[in-house]
């Protein structure tokens, strides 16, 4: 019998429950909600798209920039980009003159070199924090050590091919990942971390490039919804989620993570029912048992959701 280390439940999901879990940042139309230079940034095919070129490059990074502002979240977009790299700038500040749209901050980097895609660099600020792989702590010295790795090194990312980027940044942890596969772990103490800012959008100086961006979305998480959500995606030891991106299911469904079982404590779950309620009941292969009420479309579930039920 196979051994199932995460659950996942197939769930239909209507374009309403889409709605209602993440706020479209992007109208596919124009840049509305969106500041920055016109002459680098417009809308082409239905994406937000960045350009410079040999005759019209910005002198210096410059940054499309959200108007609004965010603090714990989650944020989910689809990039591309070729010729220079790009980046998504949260928690972050305007510096300069408004008008030359500097930015300041964490960056989750788009980069075509694979040690650097997705990893976290901090824009104008403290340099490369984590790079790709990499689990960070940070501590109130303001010194990083790296304390153990994440991701899946047999995965291939290509830039100028369309991945989906997701940054949850809860607290003093900031996780990044691509199509579904963490890149970063950070904690973050140092003693000028930041806990809320502007999102944007990174055009690089340097040679030409374009970058596009699409299906651009955000959650803003309160209370324990941001531990949830960072439960759901924390890597823990002997215990690695299937990336859903790698699940194949039927037309019209969608496979999403509710839960990586910790093997510690929750052992293997190898078998999976519901009960006349509606709710899930699992079992480990050593004897426990597990009752599980699942929550809505795109929510996540943390360790309290799990109930042991007496055997």
């Amino acid at each position: 019998m196979k051994l199932l280390t995460t659950l996942t439940l197939l769930s239909f999901l209507a374009a309403t429950a889409q709605a209602q879990e993440f706020q479209s940042l992007f109208n596919g139309k124009d840049l509305s909600g969106w500041a920055g230079k016109t002459e680098f940034w417009s809308v082409k095919d239905g994406a937000i798209f960045g350009q410079t070129t040999k005759d019209k490059p910005t002198i210096g990074n410059t940054f499309l920039v959200w108007q609004g502002e965010v603090a714990d979240f989650v944020f989910k977009a689809k990039v591309r980009f070729a010729g220079n790299n790009s980046g998504v700038q949260y928690r972050s500040e305007l510096v300069g003159k408004p008008e030359d749209y500097v930015v300041k901050g964490y960056q989750a980097d788009l980069h075509p070199k694979p040690e650097f895609f997705g990893m976290l660099y901090a824009e104008k600020w403290r340099g490369i924090v984590a790079r790709r792989f990499q689990r960070v702590i940070v501590g109130v010295d303001g010194k990083p050590q790296v304390i153990g790795e994440v991701g899946d090194k047999a995965q291939k990312l290509v830039d100028t091919e369309w991945n989906e980027l997701t940054i949850i940044a809860v607290g003093n942890r900031q996780i990044h990942q691509v199509n579904g596969v963490t890149t970063m772990d950070l904690t973050d103490n140092h003693p000028e971390a930041k806990r809320k800012g502007i999102l944007a959008l990174q055009l690089h100086a340097g040679a030409p490039m374009t970058v596009e961006f699409k299906d651009i979305g955000l959650r803003h998480l309160k209370g324990k919804d941001g531990k949830a959500a960072i439960d759901a995606v924390t890597e823990k030891a002997g215990n690695k989620a299937t990336p859903v991106k790698r699940i194949k299911v039927a037309k019209g469904f969608q496979a999403e993570l509710l839960y990586s079982v910790p093997s510690d404590t929750q052992g293997s779950w190898v078998n999976l029912c519901t009960d006349n309620k509606g709710r899930l009941l699992v079992s480990d292969q050593y004897g426990g048992l597990y009752r599980i009420t699942p929550p809505a479309a795109g929510e996540t579930l943390s360790a309290a959701d799990v109930q042991p039920v007496a055997c």
